[in-house]
């Protein structure tokens, strides 16, 4: 039996954790997203060499057209290709809804998370976005984009979440480290979710200074970088919402606007799902505070997380 290197064993785990979610990876994304087990990470051509040359890797993964993936998985390149086809759908919607929320106040960044970001999203699949806001106005800004959601008929809906916008995760500028909300300590579905935030409207520099201020991301990914949107997925500040945020903006200043985030904070838990207060604070599924407003009621990271140490205990 032929045996392997620590950096063969950190590719075929990273291919492995992605045909989880039936995504083939190309020599660079191996790379970007594999998580070294020595001290001294391997460069890029050391990756595209050993991709190539690997008896221990050619037993176990196969490749086409650029992509690389598991034995007898060769559909998974097909899956790929028409899902980021859906995606480019989809994004379209999801921008369609960041373009009225760009006239909403105390917004900082918004983000499309999820398997969207990486183009890998289902036919039946939702819009999740990620909205970091200004400290202390999370409550006001989640009534404003949950209310505009709703008035637009955009909200998720009981068995029907196709297309829907998903707001289920707002954070304050001021509380960036996530570090308490991880599953494991080696939680890779938050290592992959924090890489992939794709910024579509705001300032896409505090995504990084999120990045910044979780060092368990980039000790496990230390050749990660982010995402560089296209510009078509862009969405700019213009003339009229600005204007619209600065009426807003001037009827929440001062104590009367702090005195309104009280008033929403109250309101919104008035009519929060029974099933969401009852897991309210009890773990890192669903966190509510005024900081952080995280509603993951089905979190899979743990079923995620054993399903791929199953898969890698089946090939490695």
């Amino acid at each position: 039996m032929v045996t392997s290197t620590p950096t063969e064993r950190s590719i075929l785990s990273v291919i492995t954790y992605f045909d989880l979610f039936s995504y083939p990876l190309t020599d660079w994304e191996v790379w970007k997203w594999m998580t070294p087990e020595n001290v001294q990470a391997p460069s890029y051509s050391d990756i595209h060499s050993l991709l190539s040359s690997s008896m221990y890797l050619r037993e176990r993964i196969n490749s086409c057209e650029g992509f690389y993936f598991l034995h007898s998985h060769d559909e998974n390149v097909m899956i790929r290709k028409d899902r980021y086809l859906m995606a480019e759908r989809k994004f379209k919607k999801a921008l369609r809804a960041v373009k009225l929320f760009r006239c909403l106040p105390f917004i900082r960044t918004i983000a499309v998370c999820n398997s969207l970001a990486y183009s890998n999203t289902r036919e039946d699949g939702d819009l999740d976005l990620f909205i970091i806001t200004d400290p202390g106005r999370v409550w006001t800004v989640r009534l404003f984009t949950a209310g505009l959601s709703k008035l637009f008929g955009w909200r998720p809906r009981q068995a029907h979440a196709r297309d829907a916008v998903c707001l289920s995760f707002f954070l304050a500028s001021d509380r960036l480290n996530l570090s308490a909300y991880l599953r494991q300590p080696d939680d890779r579905y938050m290592q992959f979710w924090l890489d992939h935030l794709v910024p579509v409207y705001g300032d896409a520099i505090i995504l990084d200074h999120l990045r910044e201020q979780n060092v368990w991301w980039r000790r496990a990914m230390p050749h990660a970088y982010g995402v560089i949107p296209a510009r078509r997925r862009i969405v700019p500040d213009i003339r009229w919402s600005r204007a619209v945020r600065s009426v807003l903006i001037l009827f929440h200043k001062g104590s009367w606007g702090k005195l309104l985030e009280r008033r929403y904070r109250t309101m919104q838990l008035n009519v929060l799902p029974q099933a969401l207060v009852s897991m309210a604070n009890k773990d890192s599924r669903v966190v509510v505070n005024d900081h952080i407003l995280k509603f993951h009621e089905n979190d899979r990271r743990d079923a995620i997380a054993l399903r791929f140490s199953q898969r890698f205990a089946e090939v490695v």
